[in-house]
C-alpha cells in the first residue's frame, strides 16, 4: 500500500501546530508501513519519492543502506513484479534495522529524564537545520543521499519535534510491544498504543542513562 493511500493507519496527530507537519507524516507512515508489513519494494520508492524528492527536503538518493543490515541499489527494485527472493530478503533486512533503531531512539523521548542527543546529532550533521518564518525559526530536514534509512527518517522525526517539542513531551507514546508511534498520552501509557495498552496513562519510563 503506497503511503499516500496509507493515511488512514497512521496513529492519530495533534492539532495545534503552526508549521508543516508534513516530516512527521512521512516519519510515520514509515514506522507504521514497516511495523504492519505493508512497506515493500514499490512503497518504499514511493515513500522516498513523495516525502523526501517531491517535497524538497532530499536528492533523489540511488540507494539504501543501513548499518549491520547492508545496502541495496533502488535501481534493482523493479516496480512491477516482485523483487527476487534475495533482494526482497535484503531489503526487509533494512527495513527492519531501520525501524528497530528509529523507534529506539524515540523510546528514549518518553524517559525521565529524556534522552535526546540524536536531535543534537541531526543538527550538527546538518540533517535538520532551522528555517526562520518571521519571529518564529522552524526546522527542516535536509537528510543526505548517503545517509542510512534510519538516519534519514530519524531527520524527519527531529525536525518536526524541533518545531513542536512541547507536544512530544506531553503526548507521545512508543509502544514497548509493537514499536508503534502515537500521540495519545492522556488516554493510555507512554510504552503502549491502541492493541497494548497497559499502565497508567502519562507515566513516563525511568531513563536507563547512567548518571
Amino acid at each position: 500500500m503506497p503511503p499516500s493511500s496509507s493515511t488512514s493507519s497512521i496513529p492519530t496527530l495533534l492539532t495545534g501546530a503552526d508549521n508543516d507537519r508534513g516530516a512527521l507524516i512521512g516519519a510515520l507512515a514509515f514506522v507504521e508501513g514497516v511495523g504492519i508489513g505493508a512497506m515493500g519494494a514499490r512503497e518504499l520508492k514511493t515513500w522516498i519519492e513523495e516525502y523526501l524528492v517531491r517535497a524538497g527536503r532530499m536528492q533523489r538518493p540511488v540507494q539504501v543502506t543501513e548499518p549491520m543490515a547492508g545496502t541495496l541499489l533502488l535501481d534493482t527494485l523493479n516496480t512491477v513484479g516482485a523483487p527476487p527472493s534475495a533482494t526482497k530478503a535484503l531489503l526487509d533486512r533494512i527495513l527492519g534495522r531501520a525501524r528497530s533503531r528509529v523507534v529506539f531512539t524515540l523510546r528514549g523521548l518518553i524517559t525521565d529524564p529524556p534522552e535526546d542527543g540524536f536531535l543534537e546529532t541531526a543538527t550538527k550533521s546538518g540533517r535538520v537545520q532551522p528555517l526562520g518564518i518571521g519571529t518564529k525559526v522552524s526546522w527542516i530536514a535536509r537528510p543526505q543521499k548517503e545517509d542510512s534509512l534510519s538516519d534519514v527518517v530519524l531527520s524527519l522525526f527531529a525536525a518536526d519535534i524541533l518545531s513542536n517539542r512541547n507536544l512530544y513531551d506531553q503526548n507521545l507514546c512508543v509502544c514497548d510491544t509493537c514499536g508503534r508511534v502515537s500521540f495519545r498520552a492522556k488516554m493510555m501509557s507512554r510504552t503502549g498504543c491502541r492493541e497494548h495498552n497497559e499502565g497508567p496513562a502519562g507515566v513516563r519510563p525511568t531513563s536507563s542513562r547512567i548518571t
